[in-house]
């Protein structure tokens, strides 16, 4: 966990310290495959098999 400050400057209110979770490197990665896999099955449809 990273601390970040919000509202640091006096005229917006105090410095209240607020607890960011890191990114998780897992979102990115899980997004790019699935939609890698919705292009396969695109191109898979696209060719239709001609005998299932």
């Amino acid at each position: 966990m990273r601390d970040l400050y919000r509202g640091e400057f006096p005229h917006v209110g105090g410095g209240e310290l607020v607890r960011v979770p890191p990114p998780d490197p897992l979102a990115g990665y899980l997004d790019r495959a699935q939609r890698e896999l919705e292009w396969l099955l695109e191109q898979y449809q696209q060719v239709k098999p001609v005998a299932p």
